[in-house]
């Protein structure tokens, strides 16, 4: 399956956001942030692009979102699955982020709006982050990481 975003085309000189990348029956997502935070927040916004397209959807309603995990990679999966657990529960398809990390907590906000019918257009349904060739690294321009969804 093949997905373009422009999000992941690197704009006035700044960093991408994310790119997809192919992988056999399921979608991966390579995602960059110039901080932790940034690059959760960017991973969140490239499963969203996924999931629908947001042009139409208006930030109006706030969840919040806590989490504990043992590893930054791991925290990144449970970060992700929460969110597909609200779109899942609530049809909540969100599109702005303000992710706070501090050690192996994650805090965050997340605006958007229920699926409204006349407004939504879904693409791709996902069905979960995976740990399958996970991995979060270091770069000169911040930090970069690879997961695979489950479609």
């Amino acid at each position: 399956m093949k997905l373009k975003s422009a999000a992941g085309q690197k704009l006035n000189g700044q960093m991408k956001k994310y790119e997809f990348f192919n992988h056999t029956a399921d979608i991966g997502i390579r995602v960059y942030g110039k901080t932790r935070q940034e690059l959760f927040e960017n991973a969140a916004l490239a499963l969203f692009d996924i999931i629908a397209v947001l042009d139409k959807l208006e930030p109006r309603q706030l969840r919040t979102v806590s989490l504990t995990a043992g590893s930054y990679e791991e925290l990144l999966v449970a970060w992700l699955n929460e969110l597909l657990f609200l779109f899942d529960s609530e049809g909540f398809l969100a599109k702005e982020f303000s992710v706070k990390i501090k050690g192996n907590r994650l805090e965050a906000k997340v605006r958007g709006e229920p699926l409204p019918p006349a407004k939504a257009d879904l693409k791709t349904e996902v069905k979960a982050a995976t740990y399958h060739n996970l991995k979060i690294e270091k770069t000169q321009e911040g930090f970069k990481a690879e997961v695979v969804l489950d479609v």
